[in-house]
């Protein structure tokens, strides 16, 4: 996915504040339109000039829009979600409640743009469920910005169907809250209070809600190692997703 990932990065680390980061996330929210995609038509939708929408492909190697729009219908046709394991789920199905990620599952799918924060390890991990989210139009973002004020402004571009998630699956919600208060680098809770969007944490818990973030626990009491927990994840939250299309 190279083509696909490149501009997936750039949205992450620019937002929609910059130019090449603005295309990024056009062209991110139409990747099922490639085929009837042309540059009059993206010239239109994003006010951009077409000397700088050629700069923006041209700086990536390709020669015109449509040998870019191509390679991103390729790409496209490939993204792929992992294969349902009926066994994880029979034997690790105490790791997660269901009704927890049933309910994130429904609220992705009414939603344009779904941003992540958190551990990255964890973040990167979830390939199938974004697969399956760019799949259906929703755009992805994980916030990598360094600038913090930055970091808090990109927040306000979410909107009410929108969805905010912090992951750290091993870490509870507490200590990621007390943990922000003493790092200043970090997300605060007391910064997202205002936000209209929904707000999810995965992570380990103890109730179903905190400061008006829902809750998906990981009920990890007997130490399943992290790539394990965070696969199962992955293809129950993307299985789910899918499975919410066909209703």
């Amino acid at each position: 996915m190279y083509v696909i990932d490149k501009l997936q990065k750039m949205y992450d680390v620019e937002g929609k504040t910059q130019l090449d980061g603005e295309l990024a996330f056009y062209f991110l929210k139409h990747l099922k339109e490639m085929k009837t995609m042309n540059l009059q038509k993206c010239m239109q939708e994003t006010g951009i000039s077409k000397a700088s929408i050629h700069r923006f492909y041209n700086k990536a190697g390709f020669q015109n829009f449509k040998d870019m729009t191509n390679e991103i219908m390729k790409e496209y046709a490939l993204l792929s979600i992992s294969q349902y394991s009926s066994f994880s789920e029979n034997n690790f199905s105490w790791l997660f409640k269901d009704s927890q990620l049933i309910n994130l599952s429904q609220c992705l799918l009414k939603s344009e743009n779904v941003y992540f924060y958190g551990c990255h390890q964890d973040i990167e991990a979830l390939s199938s469920t974004i697969n399956i989210l760019r799949k259906n139009g929703i755009v992805v973002r994980e916030l990598l910005v360094w600038n913090q004020t930055e970091l808090l402004e990109s927040l306000h571009y979410l909107s009410q169907n929108d969805v905010l998630i912090i992951i750290d699956v091993f870490k509870k919600i507490q200590m990621f809250h007390e943990a922000s208060i003493n790092q200043s680098d970090m997300l605060k809770i007391s910064d997202l209070q205002q936000l209209s969007c929904f707000q999810y944490y995965i992570g380990e818990a103890s109730q179903d809600e905190y400061h008006g973030f829902q809750i998906v626990q990981i009920n990890n009491q007997k130490n399943v190692p992290r790539p394990f927990v965070l696969a199962l994840l992955d293809t129950k939250l993307s299985h789910l997703i899918f499975q919410g299309e066909q209703v």
